[in-house]
């Protein structure tokens, strides 16, 4: 007698097999399985909790990203989605689950299936015994491992086709979005690093470049000198010569005291400084961009249709979230100056193709909050609270919101947020005006299915 008499099935005939007269956890082994082969998934992104108590959910498909893309609850009972009452019961408990990557809910008993978006809406129930393994891949191919992938996600915000707002800032949605600010910040600032040394590498082109051809025009004519040097200089943005003769130095000029070794732009620590700056700093717009957003005080172009119009509007940039953020920032700064008027961090923004990746993923983890209740009090503490606590500390300067246009809608207040931050070696120090914050050093700092 074979060892596995049932292997021989196709996934849905297995499950269907079972007698389900166990307890409930002991047949996850039998569920991951089922829901790995029936789409797709590879068995490490099927997670199952394994440990009794509460505080995760029975069931998470993984995306390709690691993110909880999918979250579900499995019960022995029928009744759980077959019955009407039992069945909102259950969404209303186990809803606490989603986060700013979850898309679907999936809910499964012995005989029933039920798949939900993230907002409750019911996109499927399934009567197991009717459906054959086919037609139950077809009507589950939104959550099948092709389409769990970040750039699906990505094609789907675009395309306006993703809820939005659907996660209230409660004390517990805050916990969710400080949780997702983390991760979004260790993306970020890695992304931002990565981007700094690219673009250190073509200005120390451009130097090489200028300084050669000094030295080969000594005793030239000075238009000649004068020509050579302007078409050396018009291959390189001004920009990137801002950056590195501007702005990195007079950030190493007011930090660099705080820091261990030299204070010089090129000093490793004031470089990871900088780059964690410029990360804060970003996720700050798009939080003040999603905030103006849900109130009502700017049409929407981060979600509901906002990026579906930059996308008829542009045609090779529709990946380029650093493009779609640029441009939200500066119409918007015509009417609310001060957020945006920070120089020293824009560069962040001007990177070729380096941060949009992490961007996007910023972007569609804030999509499912809902910002419409929340004072900028709070949304200040939340800033606050995704960075280190250990290495900064921000009080509260308020400042008003700048009037919008004549006729339009007048503004809550805003608080903008000089930072005093307190270096890994007990130093304070004031920065300047800039919704950033100091970050010395950068802990790692994963994601909860990480370590799972």
């Amino acid at each position: 007698m074979p060892r596995f008499p049932r292997a021989h099935l196709d996934p849905l005939s297995r499950w269907l097999s079972l007698d389900f007269s166990r307890p409930e956890r002991s047949y996850y082994p039998d569920l991951r399985d089922f829901l790995s082969e029936l789409l797709g998934y590879p068995r490490d992104k099927v997670v199952t909790e394994d440990r009794s108590g509460e505080g995760y959910p029975d069931l998470v498909l993984l995306n390709a990203q690691g993110d909880p893309w999918v979250v579900g609850d499995f019960k022995l009972e029928d009744r759980h989605i077959a019955d009407p009452a039992s069945n909102e019961a259950l969404w209303r408990e186990k809803r606490k689950y989603v986060t700013g990557t979850t898309r679907y809910v999936l809910f499964v008993t012995p005989r029933y299936l039920q798949l939900r978006d993230a907002t409750g809406r019911e996109v499927a129930l399934l009567h197991l015994p009717r459906e054959t393994t086919d037609l139950l891949r077809q009507k589950l191919a939104p959550i099948s491992w092709e389409k769990a992938r970040h750039e699906e996600d990505w094609k789907a915000l675009v395309e306006g086709r993703l809820p939005y707002a659907y996660l209230v800032l409660d004390p517990e949605g805050t916990r969710k979005l400080q949780e997702d600010l983390k991760v979004s910040f260790a993306e970020l600032t890695e992304a931002a690093s990565r981007a700094l040394l690219a673009l250190e590498k073509r200005y120390q082109e451009y130097r090489g470049k200028r300084e050669e051809a000094e030295r080969n025009l000594a005793g030239a004519l000075e238009e000649t000198r004068r020509r050579i040097l302007a078409r050396i200089e018009g291959e390189y943005p001004e920009a990137l010569k801002a950056l590195f003769e501007r702005h990195l130095p007079r950030f190493a000029d007011q930090y660099g005291r705080e820091v261990e070794g030299e204070e010089e732009p090129g000093n490793p620590r004031i470089r990871e400084a900088f780059a964690a700056d410029s990360a804060a700093a970003l996720i700050a717009r798009v939080l003040f961009l999603r905030f103006l957003e849900d109130l009502g005080l700017t049409k929407r172009r981060l979600t509901d249709g906002g990026p579906e119009r930059w996308r008829e509007f542009v045609q090779f940039l529709t990946d380029k979230a650093t493009a779609l953020v640029k441009v939200a920032s500066l119409d918007l700064s015509q009417a609310y100056a001060e957020p945006f008027e920070e120089e020293t961090f824009s560069w962040i923004l001007e990177t070729n193709g380096e941060m949009d990746l992490a961007l996007q993923r910023l972007i569609l983890r804030v999509n499912a909050y809902d910002f419409s209740g929340l004072s900028e009090e709070v949304l200040g503490d939340i800033y606050q609270n995704f960075l280190p606590p250990q290495n900064l500390h921000l009080p509260h300067t308020p400042h008003k919101l700048s009037p919008p246009p004549p006729g339009g809608p007048r503004p809550r207040a805003w608080s903008s947020r000089r930072m005093t931050c307190t270096t890994s070696s007990g130093k304070r120090t004031r920065a300047a005006p800039s919704l950033a914050s100091r970050q010395l050093p950068l802990p790692s700092i994963p994601t909860q299915w990480a370590s799972r």
